[in-house]
């Protein structure tokens, strides 16, 4: 099916441990770039990206909403699984949705949420969890971190996969931050 103009949304999950970021550098690899890489090659130069937001070095995401719109005469069906054929395996695009030609990502976005993982047991560091964890040198001090911050809300996992401490921050509003301690299910 080849339309006059389109503008697709998706929500782009990656691994950002081996990336400089999401904005595009000039130096260095990043999400944008690789995205840029993929849809130049389907749809040569004829579209624009747009994202909700940035993330820095080694930050992962698994719904970074971005956009793709162009006038560019395509088969607007397979753009989905044609991208994820060509993107490096640390960067998918999923649930793709069709939006109005003025949709902003960025601008139109409710809710960011962020998970910070801070492991109190050292011994489990490893090269497979580096890039998903910081580790702490022993046993969190819950109640200083509590005085420290009175708008840390401490609350008992459901699940984890092993002890540690989450940290989830929901934006919008920003006062909305919560501390999870997590128990080893080993």
């Amino acid at each position: 099916q080849r339309l006059k103009f389109v503008h697709l949304a998706y929500s782009c999950e990656y691994d950002g441990s081996r990336f400089l970021g999401f904005q595009y550098q000039p130096r260095g690899e990043t999400v944008q770039g690789e995205l840029f890489r993929v849809f130049r090659s389907l749809l040569r130069d004829d579209f624009t990206m747009r994202a909700a937001g940035r993330t820095d070095r080694g930050v992962h995401a698994l719904g970074q909403v971005i956009s793709v719109r162009s006038q560019a005469s395509f088969n607007w069906s397979r753009l989905l699984k044609l991208s994820n054929d060509r993107l490096c395996p640390y960067v998918r695009l999923k649930n793709e949705k069709s939006k109005g030609w003025d949709f902003h990502p960025r601008f139109e976005a409710i809710l960011r949420h962020y998970r910070y993982v801070i492991c109190e047991d050292a011994s489990l560091a490893g090269p497979t969890m580096h890039a998903y964890a910081a580790f702490a040198p022993g046993p969190l001090d819950w109640d200083a971190m509590q005085q420290g911050n009175p708008k840390l809300v401490p609350f008992e996992a459901l699940q984890a996969t092993y002890h540690g401490v989450w940290f989830n921050h929901q934006s919008k509003p920003w006062d909305d931050v919560r501390v999870r301690k997590a128990v080893s299910l080993a």
